[in-house]
């Protein structure tokens, strides 16, 4: 998401496209927001409406109580880590490319910080 806004300012902004050296790489610890899995022990059958008789029917229930809870758990974690990853990327990229000038690489940083924020929220789809 954040090559792909930044790619897309930059051709709204006439700046030069970035190379793939200094294209964004995340670097997430993905075992620091899946912690809530490590101490999972399992469904509880007595809050269950229909107790699962089979090894499949267990598996669906358990991928439903996963779906349930990924989008409040990664929000806690992951989505603050990308947003604070992406603005130190902003900031670091305003001052390779906009190197003398105060006014245009904070307009930079907040352009190409609202764009990715816009784009997380939406869920990384396409937009123009």
């Amino acid at each position: 998401i954040i090559n792909e806004c930044i790619s897309s300012c930059h051709i709204n902004l006439g700046l030069r496209a970035l190379s793939a050296q200094e294209q964004y790489e995340c670097k997430v610890e993905l075992s620091k927001h899946l912690q809530f899995l490590e101490g999972w022990t399992g469904l509880k059958m007595k809050d269950a409406d229909k107790v699962p008789k089979t090894k499949k029917e267990y598996a669906a229930k358990a991928r439903n109580w996963l779906n349930g809870r990924r989008a409040s758990k990664y929000g806690k974690t992951l989505f603050p880590f990308f947003v604070e990853d992406a603005k130190r990327y902003a900031l670091a990229t305003s001052h390779v490319l906009i190197p003398n000038d105060e006014a245009k690489r904070s307009m930079y940083f907040n352009i190409v910080t609202y764009k990715v924020l816009s784009q997380l929220c939406r869920g990384g789809g396409k937009s123009y």
